[in-house]
């Protein structure tokens, strides 16, 4: 996740122009396999301005933090959300 940040700065670098850029990260809780150092990052994202939106996901945790009430499946097997995907 961090080298996907660094990424991102790399690519925001070259836009032209002043605007304001924004990160928008969607993933789990740990980064298990970026080389990039999160000290370094953060450094690098304090000095450009560009700001971090993070959003952690966890489908195993949604078992045990949903009320079974509350919870509604949504049908379908396990394969109906690759169901629609073009395989040429």
């Amino acid at each position: 996740m961090v080298d996907a940040v660094n990424q991102s700065l790399r690519m925001l670098s070259g836009r032209p122009g002043s605007r304001r850029s924004n990160i928008v990260i969607i993933g789990e809780s740990r980064d298990r396999g970026s080389e990039t150092k999160l000290d370094d990052i953060t450094q690098k994202l304090q000095s450009t301005g560009v700001t971090v939106y993070a959003l952690k996901y966890s489908a195993y945790w949604t078992a045990f933090t949903t009320k079974p009430d509350e919870y509604r499946p949504t049908g379908g097997g396990p394969l109906q959300g690759i169901g629609s995907c073009s395989l040429e």
